[in-house]
């Protein structure tokens, strides 16, 4: 029923945390596709701006979802992260 996709997004577009991703305290890697019209580059670098050490990184060419248009270099993004990541006793 396209009325659910047409909810779906009217939500989507509706939900705003913006004031609350300062307080994110956990290391933050964001990954956005350079073709993703609906979570737009633009959109990933001020996520990155907003939670404090966050990083980005950008998969092209992939859209909405680079994760799996990109599977190797999504994989190599995250291992890269976490490699970054300090030793938790």
């Amino acid at each position: 029923d396209p009325r659910v996709r047409y909810h779906d997004l009217e939500a989507c577009n509706a939900y705003d945390a913006g004031a609350r991703l300062a307080s994110v305290r956990v290391p933050t890697l964001i990954v956005a596709g350079r073709d993703d019209a609906l979570a737009t580059v633009d959109a990933a670098e001020e996520l990155r701006a907003a939670i404090p050490g966050a990083r980005a990184t950008v998969l092209d060419p992939a859209g909405h979802f680079a994760a799996c248009e990109q599977a190797e270099a999504f994989a190599a993004a995250v291992e890269e992260f976490l490699a970054a990541l300090p030793e938790v006793a």
